[in-house]
């Protein structure tokens, strides 16, 4: 029993602690995976999963805003960033939060670059989904994490901002839209930005353009025929 321990204890698994000391290990409150059946071309089952992105942004800042590890004061905008590729033999989409803050205020007619005098308050990020897979073809990505990542990332965008608040026990918490009164006291609020980011391959599925260098033109939803100049 002690060798099994000292691996045990190497491995950071020691289950001969105190029962109190381990139940302070234990992970009560997580986003879970939602597991997709996928076959990639084959009759074999590949491994592909996605994470509701809202739930899984509200939970890394919630854990932040619980931490007391930044200042939610005079939040002034908030980005959600997507960005994906494929690599080591899967397909990995990432998503990232960043909650802006500015300090001085700024007339409404003001003509300064919004960006100037503003600070990153927090940024956090989760994995989106994953895919087994050859190559992120269109297909691939329709048929597994597409759906679900774009569903979730349409309810941020129609949320319309993010909002941090104070829940009747004492609590700060942040959510995607607005608060109702029963739910607490406004503290501070963003308007939202969706942003993509990743390599061209990536940039054309998401715009619907699947092989685009030869059949779409890259400045419109028309074909390459379609725009050819006679």
């Amino acid at each position: 029993m002690r060798v099994v321990k000292s691996y045990l204890c190497y491995a950071n698994l020691d289950i001969f602690q105190p029962e109190s000391i381990m139940s302070k290990l234990q992970v009560e409150d997580y986003v879970k995976p939602i597991p997709i059946e996928f076959k990639d071309g084959g009759n074999r089952k590949r491994a592909a999963w996605t994470t509701p992105v809202d739930e899984a942004l509200e939970w890394q800042a919630n854990k932040e805003l619980e931490a007391k590890s930044f200042v939610h004061d005079n939040l002034k905008r908030a980005h959600v960033i997507l960005a994906g590729d494929h690599g080591q033999g899967a397909f990995r989409m990432m998503v990232m939060l960043l909650l802006i803050t500015r300090r001085n205020r700024r007339r409404p007619n003001s003509t300064t670059n919004f960006c100037v005098g503003t600070e990153l308050a927090l940024e956090v990020d989760a994995q989106a989904g994953y895919v087994q897979c050859k190559k992120d073809a269109h297909q691939v990505l329709e048929e597994t994490i597409a759906v679900p990542v774009d569903a979730a990332l349409d309810r941020i965008r129609r949320s319309g901002k993010v909002t941090v608040y104070q829940t009747p026990d004492g609590d700060v918490k942040m959510c995607f839209g607005g608060v109702h009164t029963a739910q607490g006291v406004e503290l501070s609020s963003a308007p939202i930005e969706t942003v993509m980011t990743g390599d061209l391959a990536f940039y054309s599925m998401v715009l619907g353009k699947v092989n685009m260098a030869g059949h779409w033109c890259w400045r419109c939803s028309m074909t390459k025929s379609e725009c050819a100049m006679p």
